[in-house]
């Protein structure tokens, strides 16, 4: 509801900066942003909680152990993150989804406890381009 009234009530310009006061909506959903010309999809990300906005589990995938994940950043790609378990030494690494940006200048090693936002922003032509085919795939 904050992020509303922010936005629609108090008539605040600059989304990049309303939503980043925002990561508890952002630990829950995307935002996606409808203007005249383009499409904004903007995706919350946390090295641990959300690596690179991909959701992830606190159960290890490998041992089911819980809460033994702890990211740490790819040595040899910068843009990345690994989550590994603490007990199997199991790791899956994240890298940031095409065609996203950082908002910003943010990273999640930027971000800090509260995590960093990202965009991915389509136009309307690209939007529209979809066929009827396309779209009614997409809601299966």
């Amino acid at each position: 509801m904050d992020l509303a009234l922010n936005q629609f009530v108090f008539d605040r310009i600059n989304f990049v900066n309303i939503i980043r006061e925002h990561q508890a909506l952002g630990a829950h959903t995307d935002v996606v942003v409808f203007e005249p010309t383009k499409v904004k999809t903007y995706k919350w990300t946390h090295p641990g909680a959300c690596p690179m906005g991909n959701k992830t589990s606190n159960q290890c995938s490998k041992c089911h152990r819980l809460k033994t994940l702890s990211p740490k950043r790819d040595n040899e790609d910068r843009f990345s993150i690994v989550l590994k378990c603490s007990e199997c030494h199991w790791e899956k690494s994240f890298k940031v989804p095409e065609g996203f940006k950082w908002c910003q200048g943010e990273s999640p090693s930027k971000g800090g406890d509260r995590g960093a936002w990202m965009v991915f922003t389509e136009t309307n032509s690209e939007v529209s381009s979809k066929s009827d085919e396309d779209v009614k795939m997409d809601l299966d």
